[in-house]
This record gives structure tokens, C-alpha cells and sequence, in this order.
């Protein structure tokens, strides 16, 4: 939907010759719509009520097709088309001219991205994605021409990234799944063992965003994005949550802490809290590592049984779920998880009971 935005300005009353008609200013806003496109004019004045208005371009005897109407001192014109940007327009009322104006060039807006996941300025040579957010709707066209990998040498890397076609936007458009290649991730593939993994311990890089990056209004990125980060050693362990139950005066809360940074994605509502096989929250949030993802009653809860439900999908920053590691050799017989107590129906539990405002596990 076009969302309006209105620039402010004043004009002088002007004759043909160009000259005043009187002293005073008539206080004007142009109405533009989300590709900065002037779509209207309203004037404060207090012409008559009734009366017809034509619009043209100066110099022309075309006249410009517009709606106009009135809402108390204000009369609004508005053009079938868009305003023609640095043009002259004249308005007349009731068969006289009453002003001139020029449209002017307004000024391109633009937009900003949020942020990227993970937020940590140190990750593992495995790391499999990054998600990138944004306050706008991204373009649905491909994002990955204007996104780079950068070493410490200033070296654009090729063939880091899956190109996915289409991109993995999230249903709003508003962020990003970026993955890194994971063939070049998983030991033993022919493109791990060939160019090895895109990032290399002990070295630094850069994620860019190019301010070519559009939204799906066509307006570029303010500046170029760009995100640092240190490499450490790979992370080649699973996650293993436990359960953390705090009660501080009236502030009672339930944590899961992995031990480790989590995907944010992999991990948003996907922590679900039961109440006596009812289901009453997935409201779990996350540190600012997203490490630990807690779950607040200011109050404190009811006495009762309660579970805790994490999806077995829940991935580390290497990808590593509840239930495997990500380059886990899934043919190799032996082959078991570091996590126990993990049910078929597709998630880890853990029970606990509350009883006169106190935790039992």
C-alpha cells in the first residue's frame, strides 16, 4: 500500500508577469507516495466553497486532469498522474489564475538494514548462515549480485554463498536467510575437499551490503552495510539445553540456556511452555548473545506440572540441531546424539512442577 508522506512549504501568490499579488504567503504540502512521486497539493485559503478549478502546465493550454475538493479552509488538488517533477504548474479558480508552483525535485529516500545474525563479532570457521533484517520489504528479486565476502587482504570471495532462486526471504519480506555454500562446509564433499570451507580460523572478514541492495519500492540502502568478524575454531559439538527456573520477589521466570550462541531464526518460537498438557506460551526470549531465551511471568505462575518443548530443530551458529551435527556422517553406524530424553513427536522435554511458588524439576 502507498503510504503518503508530506513535505511542508509556503509559495507566494504570482501574477503572469511573475510579479506579488499582495503581501502575504498561502502555506502549501505536496503529498508524495513511497517512491517520493507528488500525488497532491493541498492549499490553506479561503476561497469560496463552490467554484471550479483548472489546472495547467505554464505555458500550456492542456489542461491537466485533477480532482479537487475542500475540507474546511483547505482545498485539495489532486492529479490523475503524478506531478511532473521541476515543472511550473498554474491554478486558477473560477476562471482566474490564483497561484504558480513548482514541483520541485524532492529528495530520494532510503532505507536502512536493522541488523544481521548473528550479532557476535567472533564466529565459528564453520558458521553455516547469516540473517539479515531489515525495517523495510526487501525486493523479491535476487538480493546476491550486492552482497559480498570480504577477507582481511580487501578481496571480494567467490562462491561463498548458496544463490537460492528464490531467495529465502521470511513470509513479510523483511529478512534474509543468507547460507553459506554447504558443500563447502561438510568434510569429505567434493567442494570441501576442492576449495575447503569459506572461512579460515584465526583470520578476520567482512560481510558488505552494497547500497544497491533495493527494496521493493526501488530505493537503494542509505550507505553500504557492513558486518566484522574474527573466525575461531569450527563448532563440531551439539547444543545441549537445560533448564534454568529464577524467582527474584514477584519476577519469576523460566530459561533455557544451550551453552552456547543459537541461531536466531533456527530458535524463535520454536520453545513452547505447557501447563498441565495445555499449551500457554512460546514467548521465550533470547539474550543478547542468544545464548539463553527466557520466558517471564511478573506475577509468577499458578501451582501446577509444566513442560518445557524445544524442536529438535533448533540450530547452533554451525548448524548443529538436538538431534545431530550438521556434517555428521548420517551413513556411519554407531552414530548416536549427545542429547537424551528427545521424543519422536520432533522435540525435546523437560517437565518440572511448581508448588507454593517453588521449583521442583
Amino acid at each position: 500500500m502507498k503510504q503518503a508522506i508530506t513535505l511542508c512549504f509556503a509559495i507566494s501568490l504570482f501574477l503572469l508577469s511573475g510579479e506579488a499579488r499582495g503581501q502575504g504567503t498561502i502555506p502549501y504540502a505536496f503529498s508524495l507516495d513511497h517512491w517520493n512521486q507528488v500525488i497532491g497539493i493541498s492549499l490553506e485559503t479561503r476561497l469560496p466553497a463552490e467554484g471550479k478549478t483548472k489546472l495547467y502546465k505554464r505555458g500550456s493550454k492542456i489542461e491537466v486532469l485533477h480532482k479537487s475538493y475542500r475540507i474546511g479552509e483547505k482545498l485539495f488538488i489532486k492529479p490523475l498522474v503524478p506531478f511532473a517533477t521541476n515543472t511550473d504548474f498554474e491554478l486558477y479558480f473560477h476562471g482566474k489564475e490564483i497561484l504558480t508552483f513548482n514541483v520541485g525535485n524532492p529528495s530520494k529516500r532510503n532505507y536502512n538494514i536493522s541488523h544481521i545474525e548473528p550479532r557476535l563479532d567472533t564466529l565459528p570457521a564453520n558458521q553455516l548462515k547469516f540473517e539479515i533484517f531489515s525495517h523495510e520489504v526487501f525486493a523479491e528479486s535476487s538480493p546476491y549480485p550486492y552482497i559480498h565476502l570480504v577477507d582481511q587482504e580487501g578481496d571480494s570471495l567467490k562462491g561463498t554463498f548458496l544463490e537460492l532462486s528464490p531467495p529465502l526471504f521470511n513470509e513479510d519480506l523483511k529478512s534474509l536467510t543468507l547460507w553459506m555454500d554447504p558443500g563447502r562446509i561438510k568434510r569429505g564433499l567434493g567442494l570441501n575437499l576442492k576449495f575447503d570451507t569459506p572461512l579460515e580460523e584465526g583470520k578476520q572478514y567482512e560481510l558488505r551490503i552494497s547500497k544497491s541492495l533495493r527494496n521493493k519500492y526501488g530505493e537503494e540502502l542509505e550507505e553500504d552495510y557492513v558486518k566484522k568478524f574474527y573466525v575461531a575454531a569450527p563448532d563440531r559439538t551439539q547444543p545441549v539445553p537445560k533448564l534454568i527456573y529464577k524467582r527474584k520477589s514477584k519476577l519469576s521466570s523460566i530459561t533455557v540456556d544451550f551453552g552456547e550462541p543459537m541461531a536466531f531464526l533456527s530458535v524463535r518460537n520454536r520453545i513452547s511452555l505447557y501447563k498441565d498438557g495445555k499449551y500457554m506460551d512460546s514467548g521465550f526470549r533470547p539474550d543478547s548473545v542468544r545464548r539463553t531465551w527466557t520466558c517471564r511471568n511478573s506475577e509468577g505462575w499458578e501451582d501446577g506440572n509444566y513442560e518445557v518443548r524445544i524442536s529438535m530443530e533448533v540450530e547452533d551458529l554451525a548448524g548443529n540441531n538436538l538431534s545431530r551435527l550438521f556434517d555428521e556422517d548420517l551413513k556411519k553406524p554407531g552414530k548416536d546424539s549427545q542429547n537424551e530424553n528427545i521424543y519422536a513427536e520432533g522435540y525435546k522435554s523437560f517437565n518440572l512442577s511448581i508448588k507454593n511458588g517453588r521449583f521442583k524439576p
